[in-house]
């Protein structure tokens, strides 16, 4: 008999943690496993990758938060009585027994009463749900995150949701050490199980379409990520400008969204870069971009392990990424790309010296070969499917 799963997660909008889960699901063996995947917010980009063989569940909560009285009103009001009702027995199980927690179930009436394995694939309510809501043999959350992001009261919360999981999965050593930092009395349930990189997927998928807006251009650079705070996305433009000011003739493609998308394009404009600088917002598919750059620029000052940096590996794109703890565990500065502090003067240094080497750029392409291989999915899904067996 089939083993029955039910993953939690948020969406499948353009993501890390979102590829991630999408990846485990595209290669999860469904001859042993019967999977639901529970969304609570909406479906998204990565959808239409999603085998059918998983049952997807959407209970969107966007209508269940914000402060209480209006959103109850408004629940009302749209006859919403699913929010209405998720809203107010949340709201108890958190603030007077969890055992109101366990009540939420009845509001997820196709789910099975009871799963061999509940993985909540991120923090926070998927957490939450896993632990208190729904019922399971066994328990697992993956924690993907570079930073400890929780704190005070909720710091508490994850605390107390953890102590319900059999097993929390950190998706590199250092993000790891962060979980034994600030939960040292459950170091023994933590385990390292690396995001997987599907390096034949990639490259199809990188030649899928052409970047036109690296056409006629004598060097090519790309960058992906969230444009927020710690992803440090307003250093490209200026490491962007210095190199205008050297006489390159280049492009620099940004690829995502977020919070700092206009201070970042007021900077475009203040140092006068629309020529060279090109901002294209989220972007399922950015691997054509990365197959034709040049260098990857990473400049994300916190990164849990750093799919982005090993996917240009996979595309033979030399990487020049922010030392972090991430990629410090899978890069050798020099060898296989290169580590530098966030310094727009180091930064142009090293660009300046992968554009004027291609033998260079060869070699550190030739190295990452090596790097990547660990990561494809036939290892990974073993280390999965190890946990979900014992």
């Amino acid at each position: 008999m089939k083993r029955t799963i039910l993953f939690i997660n948020g969406h499948l909008e353009a993501g890390g943690c979102e590829r991630s889960l999408t990846d485990v699901l595209k290669n999860i063996n469904y001859d042993k496993y019967e999977v639901d995947l529970l969304l609570l917010e909406r479906r998204g980009d990565y959808l239409e990758e999603i085998p059918q063989e998983v049952n997807i569940k959407l209970y969107s909560l966007d209508n269940a938060f914000g402060s209480l009285i209006p959103c109850l009103k408004q629940a009302i009001k749209r006859r919403d009585w699913f929010s209405f009702s998720f809203r107010i027995e949340y709201m108890l199980g958190k603030k007077v027994n969890r055992f109101f927690l366990g009540k939420v179930k009845r509001l997820f009436g196709d789910l099975r009463d009871r799963y061999d394995v509940i993985i909540a694939y991120r923090p926070g309510i998927c957490t939450e749900l896993a632990a208190f809501t729904f019922k399971g043999k066994k328990k697992i959350t993956w924690w993907h995150h570079g930073i400890m992001n929780f704190s005070g009261i909720a710091l508490e919360e994850l605390h107390r949701s953890y102590q319900k999981m059999d097993c929390v999965v950190a998706v590199s050593e250092s993000s790891m050490a962060l979980l034994t930092e600030n939960f040292p009395d459950m170091k023994e349930k933590f385990i390292v199980i690396p995001n997987m990189i599907v390096s034949h997927e990639l490259s199809l998928k990188a030649k899928m379409y052409e970047a036109v807006e690296f056409q006629n251009t004598v060097f090519k650079i790309v960058t992906v990520g969230r444009l927020s705070a710690e992803k440090n996305m307003r250093l490209c433009p200026e490491v962007a400008a210095a190199l205008k000011n050297k006489g390159i003739n280049f492009k620099w493609v940004l690829i995502g969204d977020g919070e700092e998308k206009r201070h970042i394009s007021n900077m475009i404009a203040k140092y006068n870069l629309g020529e060279n600088v090109i901002m294209l917002g989220t972007n399922k598919n950015p691997y054509p971009y990365i197959a034709t750059a040049d260098v990857m620029i990473h400049p994300s000052l916190v990164e849990s392990q750093g799919i982005t940096i090993l996917e240009s590996m996979v595309l033979e794109t030399p990487v020049i990424a922010v030392n972090s703890a991430g990629p410090r565990e899978f890069i050798i500065s020099g060898i296989n790309g290169y580590l530098v502090v966030p310094e727009v003067d180091k930064i142009v240094k090293l660009i300046e010296k992968i554009y004027k080497d291609p033998e260079l750029r060869e070699k550190m392409v030739e190295n990452a070969r090596e790097t990547v291989r660990r990561f494809e999915p036939q290892y990974i899904i073993k280390q999965i499917e190890e946990i979900l067996e014992t």
